[in-house]
């Protein structure tokens, strides 16, 4: 009986000491995810950051981009302004020519 009760004394140490060993594994399992799980928040939030540079930077970028817009729309008017003159200025030019042409042709080749 001393035996039986040496054995199973002998059995509940060597359960308890599997217990325990199995109770630090789980801990450190646990305290590894927990630094898993804190790195990974540190990069999520690391990426946050770089997300809302790149939204501002959008942002920055689109407003840019209408002001160009504006700008070269404002060039193209303008420029077709420009043009608008200068084709009246042009024609005006050509039909001075003109009269002076036939000023010249109706009066022997004097002016006045």
């Amino acid at each position: 009986m001393a035996n039986t009760a040496g054995q199973r004394q002998f059995n509940v140490t060597q359960s308890m000491d599997n217990s325990t060993q199995l109770l630090h594994d789980t801990i450190r399992m646990n305290d590894e995810s927990a630094a898993i799980g804190d790195s990974t928040m540190n990069q999520l939030v690391g990426q946050r950051e770089q997300l809302e540079g790149a939204h501002r930077q959008v942002i920055e970028t689109r407003e840019n981009t209408r002001a160009a817009r504006k700008k070269l729309h404002e060039l193209h008017r303008r420029i077709v302004m420009e043009k608008m003159i200068l084709y009246m200025v042009i024609t005006t030019l050509t039909l001075i020519d003109c009269l002076l042409l036939y000023r010249l042709a109706t009066n022997k080749g004097k002016l006045f």
